[in-house]
């Protein structure tokens, strides 16, 4: 079973280094900490 739990302001480093390899090959944008940071807050 796999827990879902919203995620905070520490997570943001954590989910930038995650999608890095698909940043770099041109899959999806790149997000600034502070676009993350508000897509988290609401």
């Amino acid at each position: 079973m796999v827990e879902l739990v919203k995620a905070n302001l520490h997570d943001i480093s954590s989910m930038q280094s995650l999608v890095e390899k698909d940043v770099e090959d041109g899959i999806i944008l790149q997000r600034s900490s502070d676009e993350v940071a508000t897509n988290i807050r609401y």
